[in-house]
């Protein structure tokens, strides 16, 4: 990592702000490099596979301002492939303060969202809280993230009782609750949170999450009819999930409208339990299996104390 202190033009006096318009200016650089990616390739091999789902070989690359970029050309499928080919997610690492972290260049979390930090701090947890390999080196456990975790994520915007708005973002294997700077045109990961942390709330935010993902990720026509019934389903699990804490909070405090909590614990277990069918979560598959029990309790327990939701 020697060498990104000698040449990096981001600097321990810069902000998060800084560094961010640095590498704004810098992302033109990346489009003209890109195309020296050789894309013919990728493209033969994406249409050789039955589904078109690939991840290429991560190219290392340091550009004109002196800043080294991580670029992994991926394809999710091949009618997107074929009509804008391969998707080139682009990572810059770089040292802040004498600890390595990664920058992403995104569009995709708010419009005015230029760019995603990723700490220190996140990498440790994430090597703490998942990989638990205390032999790795910074930069490995980076990279492992890019390709295992990142190319895989999924956010939505939520409210957070002191902070605001932020963004809660899943990967295959945890996910990050992520600070959004007020006047900047970036959002700050500070840590790696895994699944079996989460409280209730969360978890519904998570399974709600997992089934936008799977509707993004459709195999088939999105006009069919499978693919408008799974979307009806979704906004039904949507209302369900915005509803829950009110009638959790009615029978918590005040032991009112039992009949409906009931139901609809009932009706979110159903919808937790077929999304995980197809999921590797355990966590999340537990939790679906606790809200079917909890809808199945006689109406004189106390289900949210004896389920400690």
């Amino acid at each position: 990592m020697n060498h990104l202190i000698k040449i990096s033009m981001i600097t321990d006096t810069m902000s998060y702000a800084d560094i961010a318009k640095e590498l704004e200016e810098d992302y033109k650089n990346v489009v003209r490099y890109q195309v020296h990616l050789p894309v013919k390739k990728y493209m033969k091999e994406v249409m050789n596979r039955p589904n078109g789902k690939l991840l290429f070989k991560t190219v290392e690359w340091t550009s004109p301002r002196h800043n080294k970029m991580l670029l992994t050309p991926l394809s999710r499928n091949k009618k997107e492939t074929r009509e804008n080919g391969p998707f080139i997610n682009v990572c810059c690492v770089f040292l802040y303060k004498g600890e390595l972290n990664m920058a992403v260049y995104s569009h995709t979390v708010l419009p005015w969202i230029h760019v995603q930090f990723f700490t220190h701090h996140f990498f440790q947890r994430y090597n703490e809280r998942y990989l638990h390999d205390s032999s790795l080196q910074m930069m490995d456990i980076v990279k492992h993230f890019i390709r295992s975790q990142f190319v895989e994520s999924f956010f939505k915007i939520v409210e957070h009782p002191k902070l605001g708005m932020e963004s809660f973002t899943i990967f295959p294997n945890g996910c990050s609750f992520s600070e959004i700077a007020d006047y900047d045109p970036y959002i700050l990961h500070h840590t790696f949170v895994s699944f079996d942390i989460l409280h209730t709330e969360q978890l519904l935010n998570l399974a709600e999450l997992l089934y936008d993902q799977r509707l993004d990720n459709y195999p088939g026509n999105k006009s069919d009819d499978n693919f408008l019934y799974e979307k009806r389903r979704v906004e039904n699990f949507k209302k369900y999930v915005a509803t829950f804490p009110m009638l959790k909070a009615d029978f918590q405090k005040r032991h009112e409208n039992f009949r409906k909590f009931s139901e609809l614990c009932f009706y979110l277990s159903i919808d937790i339990l077929d999304l995980t069918e197809g999921v590797d979560n355990p966590v999340l598959h537990q939790f679906g299996k606790r809200l079917l029990d909890i809808s199945a309790l006689p109406e004189k327990e106390s289900k949210a104390e004896l389920m400690k939701l």
